[in-house]
């Protein structure tokens, strides 16, 4: 005879209790990504300490655009190359890595590309803005 009882496992119940009931998704559920802010490459949070959300669209632009060549090592030849030096061909390779970079989400039509503009600041630092229109219609732009 087992020492757990007179029915082998799987045959009786093992223990008693009460069943729980499923409870209710609450009305407010969250919905979008996690806000990345690019200065700090961390999550934003908001006043009272949640974290502040942004559409998928802009999310999967900004994880397109944000990471350089090769450095996710879970995909090897994801990520952005941008030129080394800013010569009279820049602007050129900058639109044509954008549109490379953002062709899988043209192609599925997530998004339509408007625009991609190269500035050169006054300290010698370069500042992209792409602008875009996800499939809801909203336009948008991201500036890095």
């Amino acid at each position: 005879m087992a020492a757990a009882g007179t029915s082998p496992f799987g045959v009786a119940p093992y223990g008693i209790g009460t069943p729980s009931g499923a409870t209710v998704p609450p009305a407010d559920q969250v919905r979008g990504c996690k806000l990345i802010d690019y200065r700090t490459g961390d999550y934003a949070r908001g006043p009272d300490g949640a974290y502040l959300r942004m559409p998928r669209t802009r999310h999967r632009v900004m994880m397109a655009l944000g990471t350089l060549l090769d450095s996710a090592s879970a995909v090897p030849g994801f990520g952005t190359r941008f030129p080394d030096r800013i010569d009279e061909s820049y602007e050129r390779s900058v639109r044509e890595e954008v549109r490379r970079r953002l062709k899988p989400l043209i192609d599925s039509f997530e998004l339509v590309l408007d625009s991609v503009t190269v500035e050169q600041e006054t300290t010698g630092r370069v500042r992209h803005t792409v602008a875009y229109t996800p499939s809801d219609g909203s336009p948008d732009s991201i500036t890095f």
